[in-house]
């Protein structure tokens, strides 16, 4: 629950245009033609998908910014990082000093925590 809060208060117009538009645009555009029942579960399932969806992304985002500072804080080099958290080419990519990783949130959370093991 702290890491929903957290993204939505770190990218609040995101959240706004991510979330809450989505969700309330069908319902807007069904609001003559449908029942309330089915108006309301509509907007629930709306509301959980997207809502999972942003969570997902800032989540991403998040955790990518907070590894890219611990690499720059520490000045761990590419082959550096390949060697203490095992991960491949495929990966990680460097771009002007900052990594973009291609794996899930789970995989960036775990590597934080070993870079942040590591280093204490």
């Amino acid at each position: 629950m702290n890491t929903i809060i957290k993204n939505i208060k770190q990218r609040p117009k995101q959240f706004i245009l991510c979330v809450a538009i989505p969700c309330l645009w069908p319902l807007l555009l069904l609001w003559d033609n449908i029942k309330i029942e089915s108006f309301i579960i509509i907007g629930i399932g709306m509301s959980i998908m997207v809502f999972v969806n942003f969570n997902m992304n800032a989540s991403h985002e998040v955790l990518g910014e907070e590894l890219n500072q611990i690499i720059k804080k520490h000045g761990i080099s590419k082959e550096h990082l390949f060697e203490i958290t095992g991960l491949t080419k495929y990966e990680v990519t460097e771009k002007d000093h900052q990594f973009e990783f291609y794996v899930s949130p789970g995989r960036k959370k775990k590597y934080l925590n070993m870079l942040k093991e590591y280093y204490e």
